[in-house]
């Protein structure tokens, strides 16, 4: 059994790894992968099921219309769709584009929009608004936890009660009331985000350095004359890396649920922006009818989260052997 569980973990993290690059990627390639505009919402295309096969028909006034059925009839289509018949002349079709039988493998959602798609590009802006929130964590964090390793008693003692402050507050209910003050945009989240998640990195920052100032070959450094900078990045900042590393993996899955929380409530990603929160809660009036507008967001959510904390932990395994979970 004591064997087995190695060769567990180890399947486990494969797992996460390939999901969370089958997201990665496909978030990435959104503009390429998606069968349509994540905004556009496809005429007579409300509610399908997912696995729905539909005509899609190019009209002149660039949008395109859904049908079960089609028929050429004389200089135009005959379109039938859930019972009714709809003739189309030539100058209402786009004539430089011929319809298409096209697969809606997620559904469409109650405005006749593409899940699929909206899925892509949710992905993408989820990954990109964590990322960018981590490196801006990242960056404050060293940067507050160096100096207050570096600059003295009194100046540790500021920073780290001014960390001690911000920790004091509900951190949720904080992000909240920031973003309820500003107009509720990308950047606008990537700075809230990121300036309300650095105090445990600058803390970790912190007791990494102070552990490492008495190390043999940071004393020889500052033998030799290296300045205090020089001995900051060339020799102690690398070897506290490692268990930045993997609180980054673990920062950005608690990131990304705080975005979806956000756009869930409407103050996030704001509509037509698709975001896995607020799909979910375009989904959220629907759960009879149409399921799928809300399940298929909530799956990738929780698949990414999770996968994210079982990297995390193999990481730390890896890594930090004095850290095994």
């Amino acid at each position: 059994m004591a064997r087995r569980r190695p060769q567990r973990r180890r399947l486990a993290a494969g797992l996460a790894l390939a999901v969370l690059l089958l997201l990665v990627v496909g978030g990435a390639l959104a503009p390429f992968l998606a069968p349509f505009p994540p905004d556009d919402a496809l005429v007579d295309a409300r509610l399908l099921p997912p696995l729905s096969r539909r005509w899609a028909v190019p009209l002149a006034d660039h949008s395109q219309r859904v049908a079960a059925v089609l028929r050429p009839v004389g200089d135009g289509l005959m379109l039938e769709h859930r019972g009714v018949q709809i003739h189309l002349d030539a100058a209402r079709l786009a004539g430089d584009q011929q319809p298409q039988r096209v697969l809606f493998l997620l559904g469409t959602d109650a405005l006749g929009r593409d899940i699929f798609s909206r899925l892509l590009y949710g992905a993408r802006l989820s990954f990109t608004i964590a990322g960018l929130a981590v490196v801006m964590m990242v960056v404050v964090g060293v940067a507050v936890g160096s100096a207050a390793a570096f600059g003295g008693h009194f100046v540790d003692a500021l920073l780290m009660r001014t960390v001690d402050g911000f920790l004091s507050f509900p951190m949720l209910f904080l992000i909240i009331a920031l973003v309820a003050m500003f107009e509720p945009t990308v950047a606008t989240l990537v700075a809230v985000l990121g300036l309300t998640s650095w105090m445990g990195t600058s803390r970790l920052v912190r007791s990494e350095l102070m552990s490492l100032a008495q190390r043999d070959f940071v004393l020889a450094a500052r033998g030799l004359g290296a300045g205090p900078m020089r001995v900051l990045v060339r020799h102690m900042l690398p070897h506290a890396l490692t268990p930045l590393v993997i609180q980054a993996t673990f920062a950005i899955a608690a990131l990304i649920s705080t975005e979806a929380a956000l756009s869930f409530l409407g103050l996030g990603v704001q509509p037509p922006k698709a975001s896995w929160g607020n799909l979910i809660q375009d989904g959220r009036a629907w759960m009879v009818e149409g399921w799928w507008i809300a399940t298929f967001p909530a799956l990738c959510l929780a698949a990414t989260v999770l996968s994210l904390n079982i990297l995390g932990d193999r990481l730390r395994d890896r890594l930090d052997p004095r850290q095994r979970s």
